[in-house]
């Protein structure tokens, strides 16, 4: 369930380093895949079965909302 893996609410801006090297981790392996477009398949609990393409899409659309709820963390003072 989403409601296993949500942020503690004790997560602070000791996170912001990590989180930034995490997304720079999902860019490389990104940019050094030869192709993103395959007939491999691998299944996302929602969205079904996502190609290269698909789940390059949906990481990036994903650590977005991350990056928002980091951002506003910080604003709030957590």
């Amino acid at each position: 369930s989403t409601a296993a893996v949500k942020a503690s609410p004790a997560v602070g801006p000791e996170v912001e380093p990590e989180f930034s090297h995490s997304c720079r981790l999902v860019a490389r392996a990104i940019e050094e895949s030869p192709e993103l477009r395959t007939t491999a398949r691998y299944a996302h609990p929602w969205f079904g079965p996502l190609d290269a393409h698909g789940w390059a899409a949906m990481a990036a659309m994903h650590m977005g909302l991350h990056r928002n709820q980091l951002a506003l963390m910080l604003r709030c003072g957590k």
